[in-house]
């Protein structure tokens, strides 16, 4: 039986930068012209744990893509609501740019075999760039021999990103 979870970034949420037209291709639908939604069912073979991933899909040339920081707003943080309601924007992704490494399983939802490990990271040698890009990485995998770390042989999925930050 497969388990699906729905996560929202940063733990596995993509953008994706499309180009082109704005009409939806299959499995997508239009939100407004240049701005596009699915939800594509990911699973980590021979585990039955699966996730369906959030995607938004934006054409450049008509969506405005900009990076904010809550500070700008007066405050330190803000939620992802509190971002729309004082900007208008029609999607937001929340995500804090601070470098953290965390790892543990899912045995929370009931799912011990299956370990994770998130990496923030803004170290040049990672391709990040201090205090401007992020590079982010995420890794789930069977956790077969229950060690929390990733063996050899061990079934995984990595999902990388980058975050910049906004200079202006």
């Amino acid at each position: 039986m497969l388990h699906r979870y729905v996560f929202s970034l940063l733990g596995m949420v993509l953008l994706l930068l499309g180009a082109g037209s704005s009409r939806a291709q299959e499995g997508w639908v239009s939100l407004v012209p240049g701005l596009e939604y699915r939800v594509v069912a990911w699973e980590l073979p021979e585990t039955g744990f699966g996730a369906d991933l959030q995607v938004l899909r934006a054409d450049p040339e008509v969506v405005r893509l900009k990076v904010l920081d809550a500070r700008d707003f007066g405050g330190a943080r803000l939620t992802v609501r509190e971002f729309a309601n004082r900007t208008g924007a029609l999607a937001v992704i929340n995500g804090g740019f601070t470098t953290a490494q965390e790892s543990g399983t899912f045995a929370s939802q009931g799912f011990p075999e299956i370990a994770y490990e998130r990496i923030r990271t803004d170290v040049i040698a990672q391709g990040g760039i201090p205090n401007l890009l992020m590079v982010i990485t995420v890794r789930v995998w069977a956790d077969d021999n229950g060690n929390v770390l990733l063996d050899a042989g061990e079934s995984v999925v990595e999902l990388h990103t980058k975050m910049a930050r906004s200079i202006e």
